[in-house]
């Protein structure tokens, strides 16, 4: 059955391969262009239409053929060329089929097909049918944050193949899913979020709505308390120093100060500083950032880690060499008093405790090692088991060799020397 058309129109075709795009599409249209997925381009010719086949399309390429504006995007129906065309047809891209049997349709019958799919499958059968249909055609027509009328909304959503007398029934399922949103207590609707596109819905302004006043004490909890996601953790970006800083990063900075803090990643973090910014807790209106301070919160600062001394070997042996020579003179003048065994590891435990304080790591190591502790010679002899040898350049480290060494002294003894062994079993 031919289609009669006065001048075919003009599209763009994104997504699929030439041999799964019917051949009956191309006959109708004049395909001025065919974008697959992997194609690059710079600019697009400006066409009547740009269909989309969504099976074979991924977001990035859809969004980038949507920046170039090249025309009114409309994705293809699923199923074959009888659906496609159907779709067409109903949108009136195409024109209806005429036959001799087919006496033109008045109006009261051209609304025959917008008959309502819930009366006759229900409205869980038209929802698990259609209702990825209805969320691609929201996502891909509408953009982020764009406000449209419920007329516009419900002619969008009917792109998907659902009537648009059904469409209305579908919309608290589509907020609820976090897709669409009410403005303007329903009268207004706008897309909340798009693949590729992450924001939060905090409130826009509505073109010819009249604006609310809000109070002052409430302000800034009120433009991030609705649909922020963690509005706590926001919140208490407010209880940070007021400033100034020079940057965000700065206030980043800042925030790592605090246990509050600890459970988001840096990403994370940067993203919740932008949220305070759109809500005025970060007030970047002067050359200064400054943050608008509340006095109610309060942060836990985190302990502040010194920065550890770097011991150098030349250093160690220098020490050493030292410590044999006090040793000497001191055991000229003082009677030795040896440290009993059970001392000697009572000793070790709290070093162990001490250093993991530091660096945990490192007493993960030390706690299943064992001592014997020299005392007439002032050298403790830590022995590694076996089993962890490998760890033995990790713990003669300048770092923690330094660290060990401090510790063990000022426990043990100030002139304590530190030898490493692997533990062969020999002596118990």
């Amino acid at each position: 059955m031919e289609t009669l058309m006065a001048q075919k129109h003009k599209i763009l075709l994104v997504g699929g391969m030439d041999y799964n795009i019917p051949k009956e599409l191309k006959e109708c249209f004049d395909v001025v262009r065919h974008v697959t997925q992997g194609t690059k381009f710079q600019t697009l010719p400006q066409v009547d239409f740009v269909f989309v086949v969504t099976e074979w399309a991924g977001h990035n390429l859809i969004q980038a053929v949507k920046a170039q504006n090249p025309g009114q995007i409309i994705p293809l129906a699923k199923g074959g060329w009888n659906a496609i065309k159907q779709d067409l047809q109903r949108r009136c891209i195409l024109p209806a089929d005429l036959s001799e049997e087919t006496p033109t349709p008045t109006a009261p019958k051209s609304e025959a097909p917008a008959e309502s799919l819930i009366a006759s499958m229900g409205e869980s059968e038209v929802w698990k049918k259609y209702g990825a249909s209805l969320i691609e055609a929201v996502q891909v027509t509408m953009k982020p944050k764009e406000v449209i009328t419920l007329d516009a909304v419900l002619e969008v959503l009917s792109l998907s193949g659902v009537p648009k007398v059904d469409c209305e029934t579908f919309l608290p399922r589509l907020q609820m899913k976090g897709i669409l949103d009410p403005v303007d207590d329903g009268k207004k609707w706008r897309l909340m979020a798009a693949p590729g596109h992450d924001f939060e819905n905090e409130r826009v302004e509505v073109p010819g709505e009249e604006k609310k006043p809000e109070p002052k004490e409430a302000s800034i909890e009120l433009k991030f308390k609705k649909r922020v996601k963690s509005p706590t953790l926001v919140g208490m970006i407010a209880a940070l120093p007021k400033g100034p800083y020079r940057s965000r990063q700065q206030i980043f900075e800042e925030m790592r100060k605090y246990i509050e803090f600890d459970a988001l990643s840096d990403w994370q973090a940067k993203k919740y500083i932008g949220l305070a910014a759109e809500a005025k807790i970060v007030d970047e209106g002067n050359e200064k950032i400054v943050i608008n301070h509340d006095q109610s919160l309060a942060l836990k600062r985190k302990q502040e880690i010194k920065a550890e001394e770097v011991v150098t070997p030349e250093e160690i042996a220098k020490t050493v060499e030292k410590a044999k020579t006090v040793t000497s003179v001191y055991a000229a003048l003082q009677p030795r008093v040896e440290m009993e065994k059970t001392e000697a590891e009572k000793a070790w435990c709290y070093v162990v405790e001490q250093i993991k304080k530091e660096r945990d790591r490192l007493a993960s190591v030390l706690v299943h090692c064992r001592i014997e502790y020299m005392g007439g010679n002032k050298i403790l002899v830590i022995f590694l088991p076996s089993a962890l040898q490998q760890w033995m350049k990790f713990v003669e480290s300048t770092e923690n060799w330094g660290l060990v060494s401090r510790t063990v002294q000022a426990r043990f003894s100030g002139d304590t020397v530190i030898r490493f062994m692997v533990d062969n079993g020999l002596r118990v």
